[in-house]
């Protein structure tokens, strides 16, 4: 049995001078989950509470007040949440030797998400982008002599960066 309880509250503000243009917002979440499993393999009674800031800052220059050109800077936290599937500890059998089993101690991920642009109007624009995940969500396989299992398992951080070219 698992329940959720979630509450959230938003608030933005915008900003234009001249060639700057300026974002920010919040969004503050609190949230209730309980899980109760009970079979003869798992017993578990787990409840968690927790208050998450999910702020979003947003900066543009403007090359010129006439011009499509522009440095753009972002940043913004996100959060993944196991689904039900992922979190239900019943084994699937897909045959014989193959199987899934989902994993009821995962924990939601956060990703903070770190974005540097460069914007020539709307033929191309280039990038760095710069990802820090805590408690990243990760597929695990487990391979035995006899048995193939997949299940879920939170990796505590994963960071990656990327560079990227997009014309139009």
């Amino acid at each position: 049995r698992q329940v959720e309880y979630l509450e959230a509250i938003y608030s933005d503000f915008h900003i234009e001078l001249k060639q700057w243009e300026f974002k920010l917002g919040l969004r503050t979440e609190y949230s209730q989950f309980h899980t109760e499993i009970n079979d003869m393999y798992v017993e578990l009674d787990k409840r968690n509470q927790s208050l998450y800031l999910f702020p979003t800052l947003f900066g543009m220059y403007r090359v010129n007040e006439e011009s499509n050109k522009a440095i753009q800077i972002a940043y913004g936290r996100r959060i993944v949440r196991p689904n039900y599937q992922d979190l239900n500890p019943a084994i699937f059998f897909f045959d014989a030797n193959t199987s899934y089993q989902g994993n009821a101690h995962l924990v939601p991920q956060l990703t903070d998400n770190m974005e540097l642009k460069y914007v020539h109007g709307q033929h191309w624009n280039i990038g760095v982008t710069f990802l820090n995940h805590r408690n990243y969500i990760s597929m695990i396989h487990h391979l035995n002599e006899k048995n193939y299992t997949q299940t879920y398992q939170n990796i505590e951080a994963v960071r990656s960066a990327a560079i990227s070219l997009n014309v139009g």
